[in-house]
């Protein structure tokens, strides 16, 4: 190698620089969760309590708004619907993300959770549900039955102005 092409690799380029930034993101959202889920476990009359669609919600957007890809979060309730844990499941396409029903309930089972809410963004900003969206909410919701573990919600997280939806608010949950 040259003293040319060495000093090429000592230098930063945009790229590598913006890409050195971007590790950097996502190792803070990834502590982030961490000391999330570590609150909630620390201290569960302290972790928030979800009483509607709106409280989910507001857990939720904070990971979920602005992804360039899907990611689909579980939401793990006790049996007074505090906040046991927060997990990222899934992480798709620009346009979708495929899932395992079973994964779904993992971390619920493994809490002793009494149930769940599902979560998931759309990268164009749109937040109104899909038929894809509608099927698994529904197919999802039979699975909690046979496990006796809720369902109580799959919130989909898009962009301003639209914010958020929640399929339990529209009748789309599957009851």
């Amino acid at each position: 190698m040259t003293i040319a092409q060495l000093s090429f690799f000592a230098t930063s380029t945009p790229i590598q620089s913006r890409h050195k930034k971007i590790r950097k993101i996502l190792e803070l959202r990834e502590q982030l969760k961490e000391e999330i889920n570590q609150l909630y476990s620390s201290s569960p009359s302290a972790s928030p309590l979800i009483n509607s669609p709106a409280d989910a919600a507001e857990v939720f957007q904070p990971l979920l708004t602005g992804l360039e890809k899907e990611e689909l979060w579980v939401m793990c309730l006790n049996t007074r619907h505090r906040v046991m844990s927060v997990e990222q499941l899934y992480v798709g396409t620009l346009y979708a993300s495929n899932v395992r029903v079973a994964e779904v309930f993992k971390s619920a089972i493994l809490q002793n959770g009494a149930a769940i809410i599902v979560a998931h963004n759309h990268p164009s900003g749109d937040p109104t549900p899909s038929q894809e969206d509608i099927s698994l909410t529904r197919t999802l919701a039979q699975a909690g039955k046979l496990l006796e573990i809720d369902v109580l919600d799959h919130i989909i997280i898009g962009h301003a102005p639209w914010g958020w939806v929640s399929l339990k608010e529209r009748g789309l949950l599957g009851f």
